[in-house]
């Protein structure tokens, strides 16, 4: 029975995502036209119109591969009986980021001659319409494969070897160090690269940029600093991914077991990190609001800048998360092995001796 409401899961889960992204790709479309709210949604090659153009044939072939990655990413994850509801949606919700990123990485290989798609290459423009699309609509593959799963079969109480509080938090704050470290060293890497190749001249330093912005994504915290302002966005960006990896971290060490439910561990922590350099990439575009005349205007001017912030979690996030995961498992065999037991031994009462045994 359990088996059958596993199965269900993953093919639910699975599901969902193609819906969305042919819904989402439709929404898109149409908005896209009109120009208001385009900034804010995916250009991905789905939905009606992309399936009625020339284009046909790659989207159908772009939507199966996004279904196939859905499908195979959630097999480990809803399989695991002792993770809980909090760890199988967030690591449901990474694998439709990730799944969406390499539909749209699929799509730029295929036709890389159309729109949206006609600005030069990167990570950020092949990774990133795919990537915002899995993080806006990610947690509802998440809620479904939970909900159709359910709790039948999962292993209740202390017998479920979730992991403790401290294994938890060794986990969360090793992943958040290790993201925002590598935040911060990204941004200066990429700044220092910058800054010895522009202005590409010839062929070999055009090539040069190319390499460092498949690489080093953009965002405002790693771009080239012009002001103090501009330089404080690589502090800025580090604190704020660090503290979104941590505290969502911890509740997703909560809800998971090392026994089973590793796989599940890591997906999960991989996806706080890209919400992370999320939250890290708006973060860092904060100190511009008086420069370009309001909120409003910077939610415009910072929409892509962010997209570009998510897909450099995608890239790099998930080792910070197999960092997490070492420590995590560290601390929880520290503290297995040091947790006394419960059952105390009871002495064995002495024999009384015979009557007329021998003194």
């Amino acid at each position: 029975m359990r088996k059958n409401r596993t199965n269900a899961a993953i093919l639910s889960a699975a599901v969902t995502a193609l819906v969305l992204w042919f819904a989402l790709g439709s929404l898109g479309t149409g908005i896209s036209r009109s120009g208001a709210w385009s900034p804010y949604l995916p250009s991905i090659p789905a939905g009606t119109w992309w399936l009625t153009s020339v284009d046909a044939g790659g989207v159908f072939l772009v939507m199966v591969l996004v279904l196939a990655l859905v499908l195979a990413l959630s097999i480990p994850v809803l399989r695991s009986t002792r993770t809980g509801g909090v760890t199988v949606v967030l690591a449901l919700w990474w694998a439709t980021i990730a799944a969406g990123a390499v539909g749209t990485l699929a799509w730029s290989v295929i036709r890389t001659d159309r729109s949206p798609y006609e600005v030069a290459w990167s990570a950020a423009t092949a990774l990133g319409p795919g990537a915002w699309w899995g993080l806006v609509s990610g947690w509802l593959v998440g809620l479904v494969g939970w909900r159709v799963r359910g709790t039948a079969g999962i292993v209740p109480g202390p017998a479920a070897q979730r992991l403790a509080l401290p294994a938890a938090v060794g986990a969360a704050a090793t992943t958040a160090v290790l993201a925002g470290t590598g935040w911060a060293l990204s941004g200066v890497l990429r700044t220092w690269a910058l800054e010895r190749i522009l202005p590409p001249t010839s062929p070999a330093r055009l090539d040069a940029q190319r390499l460092v912005d498949a690489f080093l994504p953009l965002s405002r915290g790693m771009s080239v600093p012009v002001s103090d302002t501009d330089g404080s966005a690589y502090l800025l960006g580090a604190v704020a991914l660090a503290l979104v990896v941590g505290l969502v971290g911890t509740a997703a060490g909560l809800a998971a077991s090392l026994r089973g439910g590793r796989t599940a561990l890591v997906l999960a922590l991989s996806f706080t990190a890209v919400l992370g350099s999320t939250v890290a990439a708006f973060v860092s575009v904060l100190p511009l609001t008086g420069q370009v005349g309001g909120l409003g205007s910077l939610l415009r001017y910072g929409s892509a800048l962010v997209t570009s912030g998510g897909v450099w979690g995608l890239m790099y996030g998930w080792l910070a998360a197999l960092g997490g995961l070492l420590v995590g498992w560290l601390v929880d065999r520290s503290t297995v092995r040091h947790t006394p037991t419960l059952l105390t031994e009871v002495p064995t009462p002495a024999r009384a001796p015979r009557p007329g045994a021998a003194g």
